[in-house]
């Protein structure tokens, strides 16, 4: 079973927060969108170590979609969060890494490594604003 399948909800709330940004600033393009999903990728991957993101990012569109993106998911997480307390309280034992169940970060790291592929696609085969014309049509 793929991402789209365990999980579209996650990508359509990554994609439809670029969506709403990109309706806001039309001046967003495809380059700004994979430069965000990087940014996204890098603190999911270090809050999934137990660190938190510590640069200072440069004051751009990327960062603005960073940040609605990055808001976007976290109000997610909090109503999902809210779900899910009942089976943190129970740990589960694990004899294999196989049998391990992905963490949080770890499901939107793979969401946010899917759209990544996909803005490359997308940039790649219809030029600058070639994912951003995607995703509208699609979300």
């Amino acid at each position: 079973m793929g991402l789209e399948e365990k999980y579209p909800d996650i990508l359509q709330n990554i994609e439809s927060a670029v969506t709403q940004f990109y309706r806001k600033s039309p001046d967003l393009r495809d380059r700004d969108v994979m430069k965000a999903y990087e940014l996204l990728e890098r603190h999911f991957r270090k809050l999934s170590m137990g660190r938190k993101l510590e640069e200072e990012l440069p004051d751009e569109l990327a960062t603005e979609l960073y940040k609605q993106v990055l808001s976007t998911l976290e109000v997610r997480q909090k109503i999902i969060g809210t779900a899910d307390n009942s089976e943190a309280e129970t740990p589960k034992r694990r004899f294999s890494h196989a049998l391990k169940e992905p963490s949080k970060e770890e499901i939107i790291i793979a969401c946010l490594r899917k759209v990544h592929k996909s803005a490359k696609r997308w940039n790649k085969r219809n030029g600058e604003r070639g994912y951003l014309g995607f995703v509208v049509d699609y979300v």
